[in-house]
């Protein structure tokens, strides 16, 4: 069976409590929360030091967007500010559900990926926010890095060359005269012989997508090979059924473009903010769900961003560092 690292099965840990510390908060400042919610709040606070320091930053990041997420509210209500805090309630019901969960104040600062910090000391190679690399680890081997993506070299008794994919995305070139080369990401391995495919890893999932020859998936569940076009995902406990593309729905992140097919607009902000500097917000909850299909340019996102305001009438707040919030 296939193992991760220690190091690596707590950077994915640290992730997810992070994922949830962002939702307890946008819940909070959304609106929907209530009295009954600050058990559980102090529960999962108290489950460990990770939980609440992950709390406390993701409120440190909605406490520095405070005077946007006002502006916002005020400006797509039409109300004073005054009534916006009884209605939107993001210091009032915030503060409140806090002081009575016993949470304390915390200074407000700009928020830090503090697993990707930790994935960074573990790897070899790396890409930053909006960065993309080539590598070239073997004879006949060419690997290209997407953002945000951290490489380490797979180190065991049973296979003398490969990389191991921490976090990101990776596309492999294996031509045919090459020594057998892995590539490890989770609890699988993928390989190939004249081939060439993608293995995305992010949230705890994997995602092999072959673009053409031959990919092999080896997982403790199962193994699974895979023909140009083709499309599987695997976590720890599952193994999905294999996927057919289209040609518009194949990764088409080296050549310059991010892809969309009736994607939720939430989905859809997530991957901009991986090859954006700054960050962009999404505050309409209605709008979360809403499908996207197309495609936009990774070196002029900030068109994207005014293609989905228009698309979905979204008001638009644009702050220092790249700060963008859509409400």
């Amino acid at each position: 069976m296939v193992e991760r690292s220690a190091p690596q099965h707590e950077a994915v840990i640290q992730a997810q409590i992070e994922r949830e510390a962002h939702a307890w908060v946008r819940r909070l400042a959304s609106g929907e929360a209530r009295q009954s919610d600050v058990p559980a709040l102090r529960a999962w606070c108290a489950q460990s030091s990770a939980h609440e320091q992950a709390f406390a930053q993701a409120r440190r990041t909605w406490q520095a967007l405070g005077p946007a997420l006002e502006t916002v509210t005020q400006r797509q209500s039409g109300q004073p500010a005054t009534v916006l805090h009884a209605r939107f309630g993001r210091r009032a019901l915030l503060g409140g559900l806090l002081a009575a969960a016993g949470v304390g104040a915390v200074a407000v600062m700009a928020p830090t990926p503090a697993w990707f910090d930790t994935l960074a000391g573990l790897a070899d190679f790396s890409t930053g926010t909006g960065e993309q690399q080539q590598l070239a680890p073997a004879p006949a081997v060419t690997v290209a890095m997407n953002t945000q993506t951290r490489l380490a070299w797979l180190r065991d008794d049973r296979q003398a060359e490969g990389l191991r994919l921490l976090q990101g995305e990776a596309a492999l070139t294996i031509g045919a005269d090459a020594v057998p080369f892995w590539l490890a990401a989770g609890d699988g391995r993928v390989t190939g012989r004249a081939a060439r495919f993608e293995v995305r890893y992010l949230h705890d999932e994997v995602c092999v997508t072959c673009l053409e020859g031959v990919a092999r998936v080896a997982h403790p569940l199962g193994h699974q090979t895979l023909q140009a076009r083709q499309s599987m995902r695997y976590d720890a406990t599952r193994f999905y059924p294999v996927a057919t593309l289209a040609a518009d729905e194949l990764p088409a992140w080296q050549q310059g473009e991010i892809r969309f097919n009736e994607r939720p607009l939430i989905d859809v902000i997530a991957e901009i903010n991986r090859y954006r500097h700054g960050r962009l917000w999404l505050l309409s909850a209605e709008h979360e769900r809403s499908p996207v299909t197309g495609r936009f340019d990774i070196a002029n996102l900030d068109q994207a961003i005014v293609q989905i305001q228009r698309a979905f009438s979204l008001n638009v707040t644009r702050l220092p560092g790249g700060v963008v919030i859509l409400g």
